[in-house]
Formats: C-alpha cells, structure tokens, sequence
C-alpha cells in the first residue's frame, strides 16, 4: 500500500501505526489472495480548529490500490474505524481527505470545514468532520 498512499514512507508503513495510542486502530482490507487492497488508520487526536469537548479522533492512512477502487473497499475501511469510534462511547471523527477521495466522506455524512489546501507531498485536501454517535444514542448525537 506504500506505492498508493505514501511513496515516502518506509515500506511497512510502520509510521502509520506509530502512535495509535489505547484507542487507536490500524485496519487492512485483503484480498481472497491476501494482499493488502485498503488501509486505514483511527486515532485519538484533537483536530487543528477548535472543536467541542467531545472525544476527537482521526482516520488517516486511507488508501485502496488503484485497480481495487470504486468496490466499496473504501467504504468498509471508513466503517470500520467509525464503528471503532462508536464502540469508545462516541466523538468527532475528522479527517483531511484528498480532495479525489472527498465523495467518500461525503458519502458517508462528513461535512467540510475548510476550503481545499494543499499539502506540499501529497496535494489538494479538504478537511471534514463527522459527530459519530456512541452505543444506544440516536446517529449524528454524541
């Protein structure tokens, strides 16, 4: 997944799992020939704009190998880390989302905070957030 998401990262990818803390997660869908096709990383992180007092967490490291794309592997990796935010009781999740991949978040309920900008290594970006409800709790109430 190095050559999808970060050329510039080590080859196990090892950066993205580094830090994940006690509520962080590292998700990896396979194929039926066990290659890795997706990736995604959730962490407890505070995003850079001031935010409410709700646990905030962040997915990162989302990719999905080019030939693997529009199948729905994106979607489930999303999935993933919200149920695991859910699970936790609750949060903002945000993300910085390639400005390509925006309609997955989207898709997904997420709603922009900022104008697109640009990461010198990886290009245009959006940022999002989404409230994630926890166990019990009606959707979208945290």
């Amino acid at each position: 997944m190095r050559q999808v998401l970060y050329q510039h990262l080590s080859a196990d990818g090892r950066e993205l799992r580094q830090g994940l803390g006690p509520d962080g997660a590292y998700f990896a869908a396979r194929a039926a020939d066990g290659e890795v096709v997706g990736t995604a990383t959730v962490r407890r992180q505070r995003p850079p704009w001031p935010e409410s007092e709700l646990g905030c967490f962040r997915v990162r490291g989302m990719a999905v190998a080019p030939g693997r794309r529009l199948a729905g592997i994106g979607s489930a990796l999303l999935r993933a880390c919200l149920a695991h935010v859910a699970e936790r009781g609750a949060g903002v999740v945000w993300v910085n989302a390639r400005v390509a991949a925006l309609g997955l978040y989207l898709r997904a309920g997420f709603q922009p905070v900022s104008l697109p900008w640009a990461d010198p290594v990886t290009g245009p970006h959006v940022s999002a957030r989404l409230v994630v409800a926890g166990p019990g709790q009606p959707p979208g109430i945290a």
